[in-house]
């Protein structure tokens, strides 16, 4: 294991955001739109149906799991 593994292996925090599911894609992936500023992506996941709420890690952009349905209010500080 080299140093850059051993650090991520340490410091390994999944960063995670929140998307709603737009549509599914041929290949299987998702088009959803974040609840901050509304921005496209893209998402990869199985087992989840268009309309969801999902956390997902902005890394990696794989939905981990179903969020709740609530409005996202984003505060600037």
């Amino acid at each position: 294991m080299n140093f850059l593994q051993q650090f991520q292996a340490i410091f390994n925090q999944e960063r995670r955001g929140v998307a709603k599911l737009v549509v599914q894609n041929l290949d299987g992936t998702w088009e959803a739109r974040t609840s901050s500023g509304n921005a496209p992506i893209r998402l990869t996941g199985v087992g989840y149906e268009v309309g969801q709420n999902v956390f997902y890690d902005m890394t990696t952009r794989r939905i981990l799991e179903t969020a709740p349905n609530v409005q996202v209010i984003e505060l600037q500080v």
